[in-house]
């Protein structure tokens, strides 16, 4: 990466160019945004969207970097002239930030004062764009939530759809009816502007936030919010729900709150599904025995195994 960098013309460039090229800006990370700017060469974006975008998401400010290529990427895949189509622009733009991890798009230190998440009582006057990390209800016990959580997978398995108030699903019948909703009492809330986290609770019911079906990378803008020890208390008069969700924290929901489910009830974890195989240098953990019948191939494959170990799958991007 250092060459493409340093020497943003060699051969290989290319090919990331058009890998990042047509990459939607909501995925684009960080460290290729460079490598797009310098093949790019776009115009800035225009004052119009800018001045849109401090009015309207004034705290955390959007990171320059970002709303470049994310301009960039909107004009060209939408085939929009600023002159012509700002609004489809401002539109287009907004959809991405609202799609995005606020960690690529916003400029860190810019949003929820540090100060406040320490103090012993405070108010976060805002706007400031946040967006939901974690979810959970914490007016049900644990034990409880994780009997809705594994009726829910068996049914959403077989196809079931999801109920309502009025045609609750039962619990006591296995497999069969329609997928149960979580318990509704209280929420708790781990929000996110980005660089700063903030615990929050729901101090007034938010109808429109339900457990199990408000993704993570939710978005909401928060202004008034009185901060107690570090625990923001929302009610629908200091909140704005933008909506959207980032996808690659909703892809882990489900396991991370059966994972924090296991924790509360002090279960342990699971073991890796049987037959996988170990990490190429690293023993299998915990074998069966008899030992004799897991040994390693003879000593003249394995010379071959380590000299030309298995290269590793790079993880996808965000």
């Amino acid at each position: 990466m250092e060459l493409l960098y340093s020497a943003p013309r060699t051969r290989a460039a290319p090919l990331c160019f058009t890998f990042t090229r047509n990459l939607p800006p909501c995925l684009l990370p960080r460290p290729y945004r460079p490598l797009r700017r310098a093949y790019l060469r776009a115009m800035p974006p225009p004052p119009q969207l800018i001045a849109w975008l401090d009015e309207h998401y004034p705290s955390p400010r959007v990171d320059p970097e970002w709303l470049d290529a994310c301009y960039d990427w909107v004009t060209t895949e939408h085939h929009l002239d600023p002159a012509a189509h700002m609004p489809a622009i401002i539109e287009h733009v907004e959809a991405q930030l609202l799609q995005s991890d606020l960690c690529d798009s916003m400029s860190h230190g810019t949003g929820i004062p540090l100060a406040l998440v320490t103090a012993v009582s405070g108010t976060l006057r805002g706007p400031v764009l946040v967006e939901i990390t974690s979810l959970t209800e914490v007016g049900s016990s644990a034990l409880a939530l994780d009997q809705v959580r594994v009726a829910r997978a068996e049914r959403l398995a077989a196809g079931a759809g999801l109920g309502d108030e009025e045609n609750e699903a039962d619990l006591e019948v296995d497999g069969e009816g329609p997928v149960p909703n979580y318990p509704r009492g209280m929420l708790r809330f781990e929000l996110s502007d980005g660089a700063t986290a903030l615990s929050a609770i729901e101090y007034r019911p938010l109808p429109e936030l339900t457990l199990g079906v408000t993704p993570l990378g939710y978005k909401m803008i928060l202004k008034d919010v009185l901060v107690r020890r570090g625990m923001a208390f929302l009610e629908p008069a200091c909140v704005t729900l933008k909506g959207h969700q980032t996808e690659d924290r909703e892809a882990q929901q489900e396991a991370d709150f059966a994972k924090w489910l296991r924790l509360k009830l002090g279960r342990p974890e699971p073991e890796p599904p049987a037959g996988r195989q170990a990490v190429a240098g690293q023993p299998a953990p915990n074998p069966p025995p008899p030992v004799e019948q897991i040994r390693s191939p003879p000593t003249r494959n394995i010379t071959s195994a380590v000299a030309h170990p298995s290269s590793r799958i790079p993880p996808p991007f965000r």
